[in-house]
């Protein structure tokens, strides 16, 4: 997890568990070809769960193989520690975002931020 990607996208709430599997099956791709170029964001509260005993607690793992399975880029919401990190890099996420890198910026104050990292 480094450099500087910004990305705009709506946010669509979790609300249950099929909700967060059936949207890859939406996407039209060919078979063998995978889903390269679509990202899957893992949910606040599964990256919340890393190093607890909750019941996601397993569920973040099995949601990093089937984005691979799937050839899926990953980013993990909601990090807030130097562990949740390490754990997602450990199991190959590409890419993070939280308050363990840097609350909400104003446009202005995010140029600044990219400016300096």
């Amino acid at each position: 997890m480094h450099g500087c990607v910004c990305s705009l996208c709506r946010r669509t709430p979790y609300r249950k568990p099929s909700s967060a599997i059936a949207l890859p099956a939406c996407i039209p791709a060919r078979v063998g070809e995978g889903l390269r170029g679509f990202l899957l964001k893992i949910d606040k509260s599964f990256t919340d769960a890393i190093a607890h005993e909750a019941v996601t607690s397993n569920v973040i793992a099995h949601i990093i193989e089937m984005a691979r399975t799937l050839r899926l880029q990953i980013v993990a919401e909601g990090i807030e520690s130097a562990h949740q990190v390490e754990w997602l890099r450990a199991q190959g996420v590409e890419g993070g975002q939280g308050y363990h890198f840097s609350r909400p910026l104003s446009a202005e104050a995010f140029l600044d931020w990219c400016r300096q990292h």
